[in-house]
């Protein structure tokens, strides 16, 4: 399997994202904020995401530095 955004994983598993907040252990707005781009996770936030996954959602993608667009 390629690398999929944490949303495309999602939905490929049929789950909500009050699900996936559930097995991460976190509140589902930050899971939200998260698939929008509007946050970066923590590193162990971004750990589960990438063992959960089976690594189809890359730590590069979760945290690494936005670019500017200038």
């Amino acid at each position: 399997m390629g690398r999929k955004t944490l949303r495309q994983w999602r939905e490929m598993q049929a789950i909500t994202q009050q699900e996936l907040a559930n097995r991460l252990g976190v509140h589902v707005q930050y899971v939200s904020a998260i698939e929008c781009g509007r946050r970066r996770p923590g590193m162990t936030v971004a750990l589960r995401i990438r063992d959960m996954t089976g690594g189809d959602v890359s730590l590069d993608d979760l945290v690494a530095p936005r670019r500017s667009a200038a």
